[in-house]
């Protein structure tokens, strides 16, 4: 008897799809499954700042100020770069519950210029490109072993397209922002969108927020059960520590390599 084929269903064309958004104990079971320092804090980055992918590649650390909290992203996505040969600069603020772990992250990078640094001292840094493919196979690895790869649909050339992928992270984040309330056009500025409209798709993907609010209203007419809260991605004690406890242990091993390269340098 053969095997069943597994259905795979096709884009369909002009179809505007919403994208996928990963929940908070998603997010902690990957960080689990991630063996480079550097991957997570990519992870940390999109979710809680929201950066594109090119946007964290090319993110020095002079226009990282954790006096003042903000961030300086230049040079980001522009959809009229044609006309002005550069993309648009934006601020992005720094939650101050996290100034800590970008301290710590500064630390222990002191020598290095990007905040995501590769490991190739003596030779020139990576394109952008170059960057994006080798930080999306760590994650696609991640999302194995965390049971999380999974074919979305296949794309008009028949390739298969993943549910997640690195530009979920940033999703997460306008999601997690929507959820706590924060009006679309001030996540629009956050994120650097040119265009509300692209925004306006993380209000169609919190309607769990929508139907709870519902579920209220009617309550001084009908006795409804307690609805269960949606999950999220929030900025509770609980979670913070969580990840920050994950990041430190990611952070040590990076020194204790350090460490140990010094030592080998020294003896010899």
């Amino acid at each position: 008897m053969k095997p069943k084929k597994k259905f795979i269903k096709r884009r369909q064309p002009n179809k505007e799809r919403l994208p996928s958004v990963f929940t908070k104990q998603q997010l902690v079971t990957m960080l689990h499954n991630v063996t480079d320092s550097r991957m997570a804090m990519v992870i940390f980055i999109g979710v809680f700042h929201g950066l594109r992918i090119s946007e964290m590649w090319k993110l020095r650390w002079q226009d990282v100020d954790l006096e003042q909290g903000m961030i300086i992203v230049r040079d980001a996505k522009n959809v009229k770069r044609f006309e002005t040969g550069y993309g648009k600069d934006r601020y992005v603020p720094i939650n101050d519950k996290f100034i800590d772990m970008w301290k710590k992250w500064r630390y222990y990078n002191q020598d290095e210029d990007f905040v995501i640094p590769t490991r190739f001292k003596h030779r020139k840094r990576p394109d952008v490109k170059s960057l994006s493919r080798l930080f999306q196979d760590k994650f696609v690895k991640a999302l194995e072993k965390s049971g999380l790869l999974m074919v979305d649909y296949l794309q008009e050339d028949g390739r298969p397209r993943n549910k997640y992928h690195l530009h979920t992270l940033r999703h997460t984040c306008g999601c997690n922002l929507r959820r706590m309330g924060v009006p679309l056009e001030n996540i629009q500025e956050f994120l650097g969108h040119s265009d509300i409209r692209t925004t306006m798709l993380y209000a169609q993907i919190t309607k769990d927020t929508l139907k709870e609010v519902i579920e209220k209203g009617y309550e001084f007419r009908l006795p409804t059960s307690k609805v269960m809260p949606p999950i999220q991605i929030a900025m509770d004690k609980e979670s913070l520590k969580l990840q920050k406890d994950i990041l430190d242990r990611q952070l040590r091993l990076q020194q204790m390599q350090m460490e140990r390269e010094i030592y080998v340098s020294a003896q010899q």
